[in-house]
């Protein structure tokens, strides 16, 4: 399953694990402009070393936290 450790499916969702894999993936969400500005009121650019401490810190506390993605844009 590569990267991706599928925690729960629905017909057009896969909600995975979080993962140190996906750090790429999560700084191009966290980065994106139009993703920013619902998540957040400050629009801040985040570092791969930021990401990397902040997946860290989750798992480490063993935190509840799950990525999704649309089942038409992975190959699972």
């Amino acid at each position: 399953m590569g990267k991706y450790d599928v925690i729960f499916e629905s017909e057009n969702i896969f909600y995975v694990k979080l993962s140190y894999d996906l750090i790429e993936d999560y700084l191009k969400m966290v980065n994106d402009p139009n993703v920013a500005k619902m998540i957040s009121k400050n629009i801040f650019v985040y570092t791969y070393e930021q990401e990397f401490e902040w997946v860290r810190k989750k798992l480490e506390e063993k935190d509840h936290i799950f990525q999704w993605w649309k089942r038409k844009l992975v190959n699972l």
